[in-house]
Formats: C-alpha cells, structure tokens, sequence
C-alpha cells in the first residue's frame, strides 16, 4: 500500500493530488480506502469475505470472553470507575465519622474491591495499588486517634489518591476519575452532612 495516504493520516503536510490538500490531515471511509485501493475489499459478512479468498469450506472458531473480561470491561468505563471511587470514598468519611464497623465500611470495601478489582483483571494495575491503599487508610485510621497535625493524615490521603490514579489504564485517566470521584464525594458528603444533622448519631460526634 501506498506509505505516502498512510503519512497522510497522520502529518499535515503531506500533499497527495486527487486525495487530500496540504496542511489538512487524510480521512478515508471503508468505500473511499477501496477506491484510491489503500484497502483491497469491502465486505459485509465473514463469509463475503472467506468467498472472497476462496476459504468458503473453512471451520470457524470463536473465542468468546470470560466472565471476569466482561466484569473488567464494565467496572473500568469511564463513567463507571468514577462512581465506584466515591461511593468507596463517601462511605470511608461516614465510616470514620460513625464510630464502629457498620455497613458503611462493609460498602466502602465493596466499591474499592470493584474498582481495584477490575483495574487489575484488565491488567492495568498490580497488587502495589491495593498495599499502597490499604497504607493510605491505616494512616488515615491512625490521624483519627493519634495527634500529629495532620501530617499523618495528610500521608494517608496520598497514599490513596495515588492508588486511585495509578491503578487506571493511564495517568491521564486516574487524574479524571479522581476529579470526578472528588467533585461527586464534595456533593454526596454535603447533602449526608445535612441528613446526619438530623439525626441522633450526630449528637454522639458533636458536642451540642
């Protein structure tokens, strides 16, 4: 095939007569690639094409996906990834702010499990994200108890962000589902401050 429509694709600068202009980068559709014969066919169906190559007898094999594939494809969707993040998120703050392990750590751990989970059957993280989390939320734990001016919580949330961003397919990815995990846990923790004003667990958090 022709390497000067392939730099096209990619550099502005290429000038092909008939196909593309300087200083614009090549586009082809399935039929267009066919017809300058950057792609020898177009075919409609697996069979149009085994006819095609005279592989009409051919025995067809197809290798389906596994259940955990399935499961990592959906749990790293960009608009999937971000919601686990804050529900783990939301229920950790609820979980620290309610003394005692209730439901809310039981969710937490779920979320983060899903998230980490997923990440790492698609192979874009490895087992360091989940001991550099659990890091983060032992420094968070100790912060709760022991005095240290913030500096140990400080840590624990680095720890974790870091386990966040580094465990998406790029670090670009992490920083955007941090992002939106950040804003949506801001919204959630806002309107659960306000319900848990009214409740009378608040009363045992804060003096009245």
């Amino acid at each position: 095939k022709d390497p000067d429509i392939a730099a096209a694709m990619v550099r502005k600068n290429i000038e092909i007569e008939g196909i593309v202009e300087a200083g614009k980068l090549l586009t082809l559709t399935a039929d267009r690639a066919e017809n300058i014969g950057f792609a020898d066919g177009v075919f409609n169906t697996r069979s149009d094409l085994y006819e095609e190559l005279d592989l009409s007898g051919a025995a067809e094999m197809m290798a389906e996906q596994a259940p955990a594939e399935r499961f990592a494809r959906y749990v790293t969707r960009p608009y999937i990834a971000p919601i686990l993040v804050t529900v783990g998120l939301v229920a950790l703050a609820v979980e620290v702010l309610v003394a005692g392990f209730g439901l809310a750590g039981i969710v937490s751990i779920l979320a983060f499990a899903l998230y980490f989970g997923g990440h790492m059957i698609a192979g874009f993280a490895g087992q360091e994200v989940i001991f550099l989390f659990i890091a983060g939320v032992i420094l968070l734990l100790i912060e709760a108890f022991v005095p240290s001016f913030g500096i140990i919580g400080l840590g624990g949330m680095g720890a974790i962000v870091a386990s966040i961003v580094l465990s998406a397919a790029t670090t670009g990815a992490g920083v955007r589902i941090l992002l939106m995990s950040i804003v949506l846990t801001a919204v959630v923790m806002a309107v659960l401050f306000q319900y848990l004003k009214k409740t009378n667990r608040w009363t045992h958090i804060v003096l009245q």
